[in-house]
């Protein structure tokens, strides 16, 4: 499940002239503000989406029904504000391990930004369409194509030696291989998609679940 084989035989270091290295490395600083301002923004516009009652009547039995009338909205957005949680986490993880960036690596987390902004648009079609099949499947693949684009963008800075020399190669297939599970874990989500807005939400159970054997295996491995 990874980067392997693209991380076996890394291109050498080519001399990089002091200006434009200076220029890569505070793209990166401004493209890393960027991704936080945008992670940070989903968030609180998922979270905002957190339903409340029409009225104040907040007795016991109106606080239930209540509760009970928004049970899909909220398992949508309590999956929305952990997914983003969670891809924002790998997202520093990645960027943290960075030393520079270029016009590639630039336009491909661009592009995830396209990408992270299209799921908050799908996240609202399944709260006002009531999380129907298709609002669900398009919550699926924009995340999948989120994870993609991090494992691409991984994937260039390691073969184009934008990544920390402080990164041992094992690391840098082991990091590569952390960012692949997001993909592949919301692909998996696809067919539960079918079954409706509950089994879709537990089937996302199987990311932590998938990193945890993962870390287990590795350790075993190490």
């Amino acid at each position: 499940m990874g980067l392997a084989s693209d991380n076996d035989d890394p291109m050498e270091e080519k001399e990089i002239p002091s200006a434009e290295l200076t220029r890569q490395r505070r793209q990166l600083h401004r493209l890393e503000f960027l991704m936080d301002v945008v992670f940070a923004l989903v968030l609180w516009r998922v979270f905002s989406r957190l339903p409340r009652p029409e009225n104040m009547d907040l007795s016991q039995d109106a606080l239930i029904e209540f509760w009970e009338a928004a049970n899909s909205d909220l398992e949508l957005i309590l999956i929305g504000v952990l997914l983003v949680v969670f891809y924002w986490i790998q997202n520093n993880r990645l960027f943290g391990n960075l030393d520079r960036t270029d016009t590639r690596h630039t336009a491909i987390s661009l592009v995830q930004v396209f990408a992270l902004l299209f799921f908050l648009y799908t996240n609202r079609l399944g709260i006002e369409f009531n999380a129907n099949t298709g609002s669900l499947l398009l919550q699926s693949l924009s995340l999948m194509f989120v994870g993609l684009l991090a494992m691409w963008g991984w994937r260039h800075a390691c073969s184009n030696n934008l990544v920390s020399t402080d990164l041992s190669q094992e690391e840098r297939i082991r990091t590569g291989n952390s960012v692949s599970m997001e993909m592949y874990a919301a692909g998996i989500t696809i067919p539960f998609a079918f079954a409706g807005v509950t089994a879709w939400t537990l089937s996302w159970l199987l990311y932590p679940l998938g990193r945890w054997l993962y870390k287990k295996l590795s350790a075993r491995n190490s």
